[in-house]
């Protein structure tokens, strides 16, 4: 071990930049992000990273290599939250979106133009379109408005690398929705065997 860093309490999730110039800390217990340039040694004793306030208990990070921005998924506030990246790790503000109740996971279309947010509290994902950083709306008799109906507690989320599907992974009703994109609806809910399975995590190759 060459030194260390102090980030915020409770950390809970980690990612790197696309350029590895910097590393994201998701803090639960601070509601902040720190922010550790790759580049600094860390000293003895440890350097404390300059931290971004974010929304209430982020517990996931995701680097969205196309728009060169982190997503901070904020599971307590039911909200995302936006940090641009700068090569030298200057960002000291995030945008805030709310989205369902109880947000765990997000994926990001490989095109850059939405992210999808599984919402586990309301058994929902929620859309952001990235041009305006908010959360997508459908016509009536669409249910719920807002959002994307799926299974229930669904905890993680991923995308197609043609950005043509995503899929999530539903815990509670031990079955996979998976959305089509050109019209975010849900074209297949895909039951797991044995029949009491609880995905927890959906991995995209």
């Amino acid at each position: 071990v060459k030194g260390a860093f102090i980030v915020g309490s409770n950390p809970q999730a980690i990612v790197a930049s696309a350029d590895n110039n910097c590393v994201y800390v998701a803090n639960q217990g601070s509601n902040t992000v720190s922010v550790i340039k790759t580049s600094t040694d860390p000293l003895s004793p440890p350097t404390t990273a300059p931290t971004i306030g974010v929304g209430a208990g982020p517990t996931f990070l995701l680097f969205d290599n196309k728009l060169q921005r982190v997503y901070v998924v904020n599971t307590a506030r039911g909200s995302i939250s936006i940090i641009n990246h700068v090569a030298d790790c200057s960002a000291t503000s995030a945008t805030t979106v709310m989205v369902g109740a109880s947000p765990t996971s997000i994926t990001a279309l490989s095109d850059g133009t939405r992210a999808y947010v599984a919402n586990s509290g309301s058994n929902t994902v929620s859309v952001i379109l990235t041009s305006s950083n908010t959360v997508k709306t459908f016509p009536a008799p669409h249910n719920p408005p807002n959002a994307i109906a799926v299974g229930t507690t669904p905890v993680s989320i991923g995308s197609s690398t043609d950005g043509a599907k995503v899929f999530v992974a539903n815990k509670g009703s031990g079955n996979v929705s998976v959305i089509r994109t050109s019209d975010d609806s849900v074209i297949l809910t895909q039951p797991l065997t044995p029949a009491n399975s609880s995905p927890q995590f959906v991995l995209m190759f």
